[in-house]
């Protein structure tokens, strides 16, 4: 190679080392000006969820409904917006790095979907990358006020507005530090506002009654989303009023939806005309969504169940019931103790089971002691306790009383290694505790999702939402 071609060579690198240096230098000093503002994925103002509760409220009367607001990172693309609206919406991170998006309160897309959340609270989620973050407003009406409770006191003050919009900022002892801890709740009557528990605890409410033992005895309509209940204690006197309810939540329910409502505590009935339910006295025309109850029962009642005494019409999906009932009197199920009503229901049951041991001297069965009506159906479920009934009963290890007419049955397991004393009922397939135990058996279920969880050889299915 001649020397004149080799300084050309070596001036031409040069020349590209310096124009590389000089575009490095130019983003260098771009990115250190702050024209390119490099943040990490975040909610800001209001749309934090550490911000106060009443400044994540919104009604129809705002618009746009909610401006969700925060910061991301421009180097990492394009941010999606998901949760409880219309559709997923995908925003560009400005080099500025902070972005916003006006939702609507219904309708003009984005919006505030009320078929995939009908409660109060509402979920946004933002993505970018491997990124994901959640936070919490809350969809209101402004015809019904707002109060935001943290104290028992607040809690009673509230149910005197009937028509409430009522959300919990912190857990509740009813106990009141122990202080009270008999008869320290006195159900109201009528209540047809909604409750958004916002993942907080009732603990310690105790009712020893013979008056109506839940948090509120009626309601028709309204939504209760996202609140637990622990060590309760429910109790009805010797000498009821006839007809007495008792449910954690609610006596009576009408056209509710019910969603992420837990219980767990004891239930005592010393009345035969009382309605026992874990979570509720009776349901009609309502949903339950991934509820949980875990109650021991004991005593008499014209009729007793895990979920809920009666039914008719009731929606029911991904919800489970453990514990045990031991009655003396009345019909017994996992689920409901009785269900229909003489006629046509259409109560569903679907992606849920029941753990309980059941004990009792009339219809008794694993999901359902009577069923009244035609037009049930379950699907996906099962039953696995012990159910101890009385000879010359209906008993079953599913349903207790044959039903009449036409029911859809469809994936529906109990446990063939555990106790049916008196069993007649033979509704669902009955299968092995090693089969239970495997993924294999419950072909079809959703264990993807997941909406099913297994530990294979150790125990039987449970619903991912229970953690």
């Amino acid at each position: 190679m001649s020397k004149s071609i080799l300084i050309l060579f070596l001036s031409i690198g040069l020349v590209n080392c310096q124009l590389n240096q000089d575009i490095f230098l130019l983003d260098s000093s771009s990115e250190n000006s702050g024209s390119v503002n490099y943040k990490t994925l975040s909610f800001s103002n209001n749309s934090e969820s550490t911000s106060s509760i009443l400044s994540r409220v919104f009604n129809e009367l705002v618009s746009p409904a909610w401006t969700l607001e925060g910061h991301c990172d421009s180097r990492e693309g394009d941010i999606t917006v998901s949760g409880d609206i219309d559709s997923p919406v995908v925003i560009n991170c400005p080099e500025s790095g902070d972005f916003s998006l006006e939702i609507n309160y219904s309708s003009v897309s984005p919006f505030f979907d009320d078929t995939v959340q009908k409660g109060l609270r509402r979920k946004l989620s933002v993505t970018q990358g491997s990124t994901t973050m959640d936070t919490y407003v809350f969809k209101t009406v402004s015809t019904k006020t707002v109060y935001v409770v943290n104290t028992k006191a607040e809690l009673n003050t509230a149910f005197a507005d009937t028509s409430a919009q009522i959300i919990f900022g912190s857990d509740m002892d009813f106990s009141d530090g122990g202080a009270s801890p008999t008869n320290n709740w006195m159900a109201f009557v009528f209540f047809y506002g909604s409750i958004e528990g916002n993942d907080h605890v009732i603990s310690n409410m105790h009712i020893d009654t013979d008056w109506y033992g839940c948090l509120f005895y009626y309601t028709n309509g309204g939504s209760y989303t996202n609140l637990s209940f622990q060590n309760i204690h429910l109790e009805t006197a010797v000498w009821g009023v006839a007809s007495t309810y008792i449910g954690a939540l609610v006596c009576n329910a009408s056209g509710a939806y019910i969603e992420n409502v837990n219980v767990s505590g004891t239930i005592v009935s010393n009345d035969s005309d009382t309605a026992v339910g874990g979570l509720a006295g009776y349901l009609t025309s309502t949903t339950v969504k991934r509820s949980h109850v875990d109650v021991q029962v004991t005593g008499m009642a014209y009729s007793t169940g895990g979920l809920a005494a009666g039914g008719n019409k009731v929606d029911i999906s991904e919800v489970s019931t453990k514990g045990s009932i031991n009655m003396s009197l009345g019909f017994v199920g996992g689920f409901f103790g009785v269900d229909g009503d003489g006629s046509v229901t259409t109560t569903s049951i679907s992606n849920s089971y029941s753990q309980m041991d059941l004990t009792g001297a009339s219809s008794l069965g694993g999901l359902i002691g009577r069923l009244t009506s035609e037009g049930f159906s379950i699907s996906n479920a099962y039953s696995s306790g012990n159910v101890v009934g009385v000879s010359g009963q209906p008993v079953g290890p599913i349903l207790g009383t044959d039903f009449v007419g036409s029911h859809t049955i469809n994936n529906v397991f109990y446990n063939g290694n555990v106790s049916c004393t008196n069993c007649a009922n033979s509704i669902g397939t009955s299968k092995t505790s090693t089969e239970l135990m495997s993924e294999n058996t419950f072909m079809g279920w959703d264990f993807g999702t997941p909406l099913w969880q297994i530990v294979e050889s150790v125990s039987f299915p449970t619903l991912v939402d229970e953690n």
